[in-house]
């Protein structure tokens, strides 16, 4: 009997210890998906704005549809992004994937999201967590910086 008692007095702790294990680890995930997606933004905010439009244009962007935008680097390119430094961190990120995706929106602008998937290990789940982060990029000579005087100089 009182075996019993011990048994259900440990039994409640053992499983909030294994939620607060998943709810760790969704949310050390959840920031290695969000560093993922800006570094990708900010990869392609980058690069040349009339390649990637007339890249976009090219592949049928101008339907209004998205295009995915890794077609558009050689395989692997993307990779150095993500070089891990451990082989503890290198692990974890094995469960991440990711997909570019890009339009045009008239000829000076674009709009490009970023989807980050990832699965928890040990997690029984159909379908795995995801993290979109999207931008509007504008051609260069187009910003408010290069039409708004900014003073003489003397």
């Amino acid at each position: 009997m009182a075996i019993l008692v011990v048994a259900m007095a440990v039994l409640p702790l053992i499983q909030s210890g294994t939620s607060i294990h998943k709810r760790s680890y969704l949310t050390e995930y959840h920031v290695i998906a969000s560093l993922r997606a800006r570094t990708l933004l900010n990869f392609v905010s980058s690069m040349d704005f009339d390649l990637v439009h007339q890249y976009l244009a090219r592949s049928g962007g101008t339907s209004g549809a998205e295009i995915v935008i890794e077609d558009f680097f050689e395989s692997g390119e993307l990779e150095f992004l993500f070089a891990a430094p451990s082989n503890h961190y290198r692990k974890k990120i094995e469960n991440f994937s990711h997909v570019l995706l890009g339009r045009p929106i008239g000829n000076d602008m674009l709009r490009i999201e970023v989807v980050v998937n990832w699965r928890i290990p040990g997690e029984r789940r159909d379908t795995p967590h995801e993290y979109r982060l999207a931008t509007l990029l504008q051609r260069p000579e187009f910003t408010a910086s290069n039409r708004v005087p900014t003073g003489s100089v003397r």
